[in-house]
């Protein structure tokens, strides 16, 4: 997915942007080398570290994806539409969240270049 993280014109989705960036990048205080730094407009946050079990490299399970997800803002699965588009840096880290996320039941995306890609275009930010 590339060009900006929108739904497709006439099918029903309500795309959910996953921010799976630290905390550092998500309130800019880490730049990544970028030179905008913010978030997606309308994103919920999930650091891509919650999405491993505490002290492991295993991944959570379906059912805390899902609790995770849900308590980060995302609507649940269930809801008629909802697709959640991952992003990170560049996409390495929110592969990782759409491998999560579609355990839990999620439709997903990963939004190809992902930040870096968003603000190199202009693309729109919040800060």
């Amino acid at each position: 997915m590339t060009g900006g993280p929108q739904g497709r014109a006439g099918t029903g989705e309500k795309v959910v942007l996953l921010d799976v960036r630290t905390d550092g990048e998500w309130d800019g205080m880490d730049t990544r080398g970028n030179r905008v730094t913010g978030r997606l407009p309308g994103a919920v946050h999930l650091p891509h570290w919650k999405l491993f079990k505490e002290g492991s490299s295993e991944f959570v399970g379906p059912e805390e994806a899902l609790r995770l997800l849900i308590e980060a803002g995302a609507p649940p699965p269930s809801e008629a539409g909802v697709v959640l588009a991952t992003y990170c840096q560049s996409g390495v880290r929110a592969a990782l969240g759409a491998l999560v996320a579609h355990s839990a039941g999620y439709k997903v995306r990963n939004y190809d270049g992902s930040f870096g890609y968003h603000v190199r275009n202009g693309f729109p930010v919040d800060n």
